[in-house]
């Protein structure tokens, strides 16, 4: 058996004992997930930059003390206390600590067949994840000390189970996500919700996907899809044919004039409510009014 050269993992030449605690897993056949170093280090102001550069390996940094920066792609993300950040194979990054408030982190290598999937399913998409578990540093320390005694048999068996430990507090940490149907009836919720809010304050001039998606709490380009989807028009145009069909009733029942109507019903511009009651019914609100009292009459 022999040790695995890691050159993706920090080297103890540039800092004391106390600084840095590294432990080299030696190989073994667990090919579904196989845990290649652990380590902890507490970093210096002097200590530069690691990277920009890519990893072969899977790499879990946990940051329980201090700040720093890490670079994955055209992101950086501020890291503090807490807080896991992620690398993945063939991706670039880099990370630094802050100048003023140095980090101190643990981290975890690790590769096998399963690792993608297991680490998709744990961190969805998220390379960098608040975590404030009491369990996460003993857990790092436990494996870290127990891995560092020579006669220890069963050392990446334990390492193993720790980084499982882990990923399993991570996942649980996750929201859940939500199952198809309750994706659909979440959406048709959200647009009964919207033709209620158009029902009772369709004479509103400010109306729009804005105001509503804001009242439900939910994203404007969310809510406009949704909409689309359940009432296969947008909600602009679907807000309009309301009015409009407010607007017969209102031409048929009183002697409101156009101005008065268009107002009421929510168009600021009466020209425009004109133009939009005749393009809909292919006549003016005008016309509309006489063609409505002939047909009383006969």
């Amino acid at each position: 058996m022999n040790t695995l050269e890691l050159l993706d993992t920090p080297s103890s030449v540039d800092f004391n004992l106390k600084d840095l605690k590294y432990v080299c897993i030696q190989e073994r056949p667990h090919y579904d997930i196989q845990i290649l170093s652990i380590g902890q280090e507490y970093c210096t102001v002097e200590k530069p930059r690691q990277g920009p550069k890519r990893t072969r390996f899977f790499s879990l940094h946990y940051v329980v003390s201090g700040k720093g920066y890490f670079t994955s792609g055209n992101k950086t993300y501020n890291v503090s206390k807490n807080t896991f950040f992620l690398q993945c194979p063939n991706q670039t990054y880099s990370y630094v600590q802050d100048t003023n408030d140095p980090w101190c982190y643990y981290w975890i290598t690790f590769s096998g067949l399963h690792c993608k999937e297991l680490v998709e399913r744990c961190f969805q998409t998220n390379e960098v994840f608040a975590c404030d578990s009491k369990d996460i540093q003993s857990i790092f320390q436990k494996m870290i000390r127990m891995n560092m005694q020579p006669s220890k048999r069963s050392k990446d068996l334990c390492a193993l189970s720790a980084l499982y430990r882990i990923l399993e507090i991570i996942l649980d940490l996750q929201p859940k996500k939500k199952t198809q149907s309750q994706q659909t009836q979440t959406g048709e919720n959200h647009v009964i919700a919207a033709l209620e809010i158009i029902n009772s304050e369709y004479n509103r001039m400010d109306l729009s996907t804005s105001l509503i998606s804001a009242r439900l709490n939910i994203h404007p380009n969310y809510f406009s899809s949704v909409f689309r989807k359940n009432m296969n028009m947008p909600f602009t145009r679907y807000l309009t044919v309301f009015r409009l069909n407010i607007a017969c009733n209102l031409l048929k029942q009183t002697n409101k004039t156009i101005a008065e109507i268009a107002t009421e019903i929510g168009f600021s511009d009466p020209l425009y409510f004109s133009r939009q009651f005749k393009s809909y019914f292919n006549f003016s609100p005008q016309n509309y009014r006489k063609e409505v009292h002939l047909s009383n009459l006969v």
